[in-house]
C-alpha cells in the first residue's frame, strides 16, 4: 500500500544523513510507501559522497531536504524538527538500521495514549544483527542509566524514536552528537514522561553510520546522562519532583482540607498531580493548570480516570469561567498558586465565578512575609501571607471566610534556614529523607503548638 500526498501529513520523518548515497534516497522511498500520510525531512550535515545529488533527484513535494554542515546528527536533528508540519515526528536512521516500515505501529502506541514517546528496542525482540561487543557495551549504557534515573530502559542508544512534533522542540536539546538520544531520553525521564519500548528489526547494514563512534561516542553517551541527572533545571519544576516522591507529606496536606472538599471538585495549578491523586474518588475531578506541559502529564496520569477532566487556565483570564459553571463544581482547590500571581484579587475571583452556590474555595498559602528568602526568589513567589492579608483577601472577592489557619510550624524553621540562612534556590532532595525520618514529629507539634507561626497558610471561603 503507497503512501499519499493528500491532506496534511501525520507524521513527519527526520532522517539525519551523512555519506549514505547507498541508502539514503532507498530509506526516503520506503518512508514515502508508509500506509499513513507523511513528510520526510532529510537533514544533511556534511556529506561528501553523492549522497546531496542523489537527494536532489528526489522529485516529491513529502520531501524536504536541510542543509546544516557541521550541525552534528543532534543538530540535524533540531533542524528538522524546526522544519517538521505534522503532528507527530519519528527519527529514521538513513542507513536503514532500523526499518521504516515499523513506525506507522510505534506512531500507533503514541496516538493510542500508551506513552509520551515510543521507542523501538533492538534487544526485546529476536530480529537483530550487532555484533557481540556492541551488544556488551549497549547494555552497560542502559545499565548506567537504569541506576541514575531508576527507570527499566533496554535500548537507551536506540535511533528509531516516535514522539510529538511540540514535546521533541519543547525539549530544548543541547548535543549536537549521536548522543542527543540519550539526552531526550534522560530529560523525559527527569520530566516524568511516560516512555514505551516496542521491539524493532535491526539490520546492520554497513552503512549505519552508528558503528563508527567506538569507545569515544559510549564516553560522550555516559557523560550525557550523568550531566542530565545533576543538572537543575527550573528551581519550581524540580521542587515538584522532589514533592512528587513524598507521598507522606502530599498525604498529610490533603487532609487539612479533605474535610472541606465536596463531590464534584477543582484543583487549581495542579501541577503533576501530587495533591490530586489524594481526591481521585470524587463524583469529578476538574485538573487545571497555567502550564501546558504539565497539563500533557495530568492526562496521562488520569487517562484511565473517565472522571477526571484536565485542562489549561490561566486564572487572570476569566474567560474560561463560563464552561467550568456550568459543570456544577462545589469546590475550588488552590495549592500554592496566588503567591505566583501578582493581581491574586482577580485571580480570587475568577476561581469564584466558576463555584455553583454555597460552594467553597480553599486556599493554600505560603505564610509569613519575615520568613520570604531565595526559595521564594527562585519560585517566582509576589509575596508570602498572614491571616489578616489572606482573610481581606477572601473578602473583598466575595467570600464568606469560614476558617484561616497556619500549618505545618517546623516546615516554616526550615525554609528560613534554607532561604534566609542558606541562600538557597532549591529544595534539597535531602529533605524528602529528613521528612520521612521525622514523620509524624511535624504533624504532632502542629497540634501542641499550632497558633500564629506556620509554613502554610490554608483558608476556606464559601460562596455567599
Amino acid at each position: 500500500m503507497m503512501g499519499t500526498a493528500e491532506g496534511p501529513a501525520r507524521l513527519s520523518i527526520i532522517v539525519p544523513c551523512r555519506d549514505h548515497v547507498l541508502t539514503v534516497a532507498h530509506t526516503v522511498r520506503r518512508c514515502l510507501a508508509l500506509p499513513v500520510r507523511v513528510e520526510v525531512v532529510v537533514a544533511d550535515h556534511g556529506s561528501t559522497d553523492g549522497s546531496r545529488r542523489v537527494l536532489r533527484r528526489l522529485d516529491d513535494p513529502r520531501v524536504k531536504v536541510v542543509l546544516c554542515d557541521g550541525a552534528g546528527v543532534g543538530g540535524a536533528v533540531k533542524t528538522a524538527a524546526r522544519c517538521a508540519t505534522a503532528e507527530f515526528v519519528a527519527i529514521q536512521d538513513a542507513g536503514l538500521m532500523h526499518q521504516p516500515e515499523e513506525l506507522p505501529r510505534l506512531l500507533g502506541h503514541l496516538e493510542a495514549g500508551d506513552a509520551e514517546i515510543v521507542c523501538g528496542s533492538r534487544f526485546l525482540g529476536c530480529h537483530r544483527s550487532l555484533t557481540f561487543g556492541r551488544m556488551l557495551a549497549n547494555r552497560a549504557l542502559n545499565l548506567f542509566a537504569n541506576v541514575l534515573f531508576n527507570s527499566c530502559l533496554t535500548d537507551l542508544a536506540t535511533g528509531c524514536r516516535v514522539l510529538s512534533t511540540k514535546l521533541l522542540n519543547e525539549l530544548e536539546l543541547s548535543s549536537s552528537g549521536p548522543e542527543f538520544g540519550a539526552e531526550i531520553t534522560a530529560r523525559a525521564l527527569r520530566r516524568g514522561l511516560r516512555l514505551l519500548e516496542v521491539p524493532v528489526t535491526c539490520v546492520a547494514s554497513g552503512q549505519d553510520g552508528e558503528a563508527a563512534g567506538g569507545w569515544a561516542e559510549g564516553l560522550r553517551l555516559l557523560g550525557t546522562l550523568a550531566r542530565e541527572r545533576v543538572r537543575r533545571g527550573d528551581p519550581l519544576d524540580a521542587s515538584l519532583d522532589t514533592l512528587s516522591r513524598l507521598d507522606v507529606y502530599t498525604r498529610w496536606v490533603a487532609s487539612w482540607v479533605e474535610p472541606y472538599v465536596g463531590a464534584r471538585m477543582m484543583e487549581v495549578g495542579a501541577g503533576k498531580g501530587s495533591l490530586a491523586r489524594h481526591f481521585i474518588d470524587r463524583e469529578l475531578l476538574c485538573l487545571c493548570d497555567y502550564n501546558q506541559e504539565y497539563v500533557q502529564v495530568l492526562r496521562s496520569r488520569f487517562r484511565h480516570a473517565p472522571h477526571v477532566r484536565c485542562d489549561r487556565w490561566d486564572i487572570t483570564d476569566p474567560g474560561p469561567a463560563e464552561e467550568f459553571r456550568a459543570m456544577g463544581l462545589d469546590t475550588v482547590l488552590s495549592s500554592n498558586v496566588l503567591e505566583h500571581i501578582e493581581d491574586d484579587l482577580l485571580a480570587v475571583r475568577n476561581m469564584k465565578s466558576v463555584l455553583a452556590p454555597k460552594g467553597r474555595l480553599i486556599v493554600i498559602v505560603p505564610a509569613m512575609q519575615r520568613i520570604y528568602g531565595t526559595l521564594d526568589q527562585a519560585f517566582g513567589h509576589f509575596r508570602r501571607y498572614d491571616r489578616t492579608t489572606l482573610g481581606k483577601l477572601l473578602e473583598e472577592s466575595g467570600l464568606e471566610v469560614e476558617q484561616i489557619r497556619y500549618r505545618n510550624r517546623l516546615g516554616a524553621v526550615g525554609w528560613w534556614v534554607q532561604g534566609r540562612l542558606f541562600k538557597s534556590r532549591y529544595i534539597p532532595a535531602t529533605s524528602v529523607l529528613g521528612f520521612r525520618l521525622l514523620w509524624p514529629l511535624p504533624r504532632l507539634i502542629d497540634r501542641l503548638w499550632g497558633g500564629n507561626v506556620g509554613q502554610s497558610l490554608v483558608a476556606v471561603g464559601r460562596v455567599r
